[in-house]
């Protein structure tokens, strides 16, 4: 394998009236219909409903003492956060959106596919977005580099608060495995203090047959492997705690201790076809962007092709909110 608008809507105490809000994000997410009405489905439903909504936010005790006014307030507003972030993900395309990328998939034959669209990206590139289609370098560059990256650069000027983001194209990791090792590499982050950064991605393909993702957390000193197939990933781990450890040596960060860092293979969704580890690549940098948890699955894999192709093929940036989530806070 070659190398977006939600209501907002207030939360309140108590898990029954959480699943109503829900409502609206979770039909997105696993496609429930409201014409469904089978005691089965209806069941089957509520089950999957409960279960998502319980991944997204742990509820606080309304009547709980131990948190007062004013923290109980914080943590409805981040939990509004995460509900307008996660629900943004999986809003449907509008009418007009979908005739625009139509025109685009029209568009991809032989004869149109070294066609230049725009900065690097071709007509081929674009044409790979299309279902059971291998992603390859070019497009998870883009995302990455100017529309994920360049959405958090907005964010970090809105919040001052906020860390900002970095992202390693594709090939940082051939790089720093190959003999010159961290020399290779060290230069790529010349104006760069990652230890100024929240995270760090590096996507990886694997004998370019496979995409991964590796996320160097910097703030929480921890480095994780997402692959959607469920593989290791150690000799990539191992070899990015090495990376780390170098560049606080050459910029005298003497506060630095392998030990407190640590290391370790996630548990992404799982991918069931042998063509959309790209696009889960991808929404798993997109998810991680704003520190939400990966709750896409499989069978959102097409929409999100869509909405990519739409945001590369006409240089349109992500229109989420721009709340911050905190992940700490549940």
């Amino acid at each position: 394998m070659r190398m977006h608008r939600t209501t907002r809507k207030k939360l309140h105490g108590g898990m029954d009236t959480f699943l109503k809000n829900c409502k609206d994000l979770d039909k997105k997410i696993l496609n429930i219909s409201d014409t469904d009405t089978s005691d089965e489905s209806n069941s089957e439903s509520d089950s999957k409903r409960k279960k998502l909504c319980k991944e997204i936010i742990i509820i606080s005790d309304s009547s709980s003492s131990s948190k007062s006014n004013s923290n109980s307030n914080s943590k409805k507003e981040n939990d509004e956060h995460l509900l307008e972030l996660a629900g943004a993900r999986f809003e449907p395309l509008s009418d007009k959106k979908n005739e625009m990328i139509d025109e685009v998939y029209a568009r991809c034959t032989k004869e149109n596919g070294a066609d230049l669209i725009h900065t690097y990206i071709t007509m081929d590139d674009l044409c790979r977005l299309k279902p059971k289609k291998w992603l390859n370098d070019n497009i998870i560059n883009y995302v990455g580099d100017y529309l994920i990256a360049k959405r958090d650069e907005q964010l970090c000027t809105i919040y001052s608060q906020r860390k900002r983001l970095h992202y390693f194209i594709v090939g940082f990791m051939d790089y720093l495995l190959s003999s010159d090792g961290y020399n290779a590499v060290k230069g790529w982050t010349k104006k760069v203090n990652i230890f100024e950064l929240s995270k760090i991605f590096c996507p990886v393909n694997i004998d370019n047959s496979h995409w991964v993702l590796c996320v160097i957390f910097m703030e929480k000193k921890e480095i994780i492997f997402y692959d959607s197939f469920h593989s290791k990933g150690d000799k990539y781990l191992n070899a990015l705690l090495d990376y780390v450890e170098k560049e606080a040596e050459r910029r005298g960060n003497k506060s630095f201790d392998k030990k407190e860092w640590t290391c370790k293979n996630g548990d992404p969704p799982k991918q069931k076809n042998g063509y959309d580890c790209g696009v889960f690549t991808i929404m798993c940098m997109d998810f991680l962007s704003d520190n939400l948890p990966l709750l896409f699955e499989q069978s959102n894999m097409n929409d999100f092709r869509r909405k990519i192709t739409f945001h590369v093929a006409y240089e349109a940036s992500l229109d989420y909110p721009n709340v911050l989530y905190d992940d700490t806070m549940n």
